[in-house]
């Protein structure tokens, strides 16, 4: 874990995208598991930005995957 820690750290793309999926609307809105509250739809464009995102960080982590176990 510390060496994945590190590369995540070393990739301002990839902090950028977790933030982005931890925060659709902003860092400053509600996080993601608090939208299912929320009665404020999410824009066409949110929802292509965060879908973006989870293939970044779903495709870094494959990338990164320790491969030794």
């Amino acid at each position: 874990m510390n060496d994945l820690y590190r590369k995540a750290k070393a990739d301002p793309f990839f902090l950028m995208h977790l933030n982005r999926l931890m925060h659709p609307k902003g860092a400053t809105d509600v996080d993601f598991i608090a939208l299912r509250y929320s009665a404020e739809e999410q824009s066409e464009t949110e929802i292509r930005e965060w879908q973006h995102s989870l293939d970044y960080v779903c495709g870094w982590l494959r990338k990164n995957e320790d491969r030794s176990s």
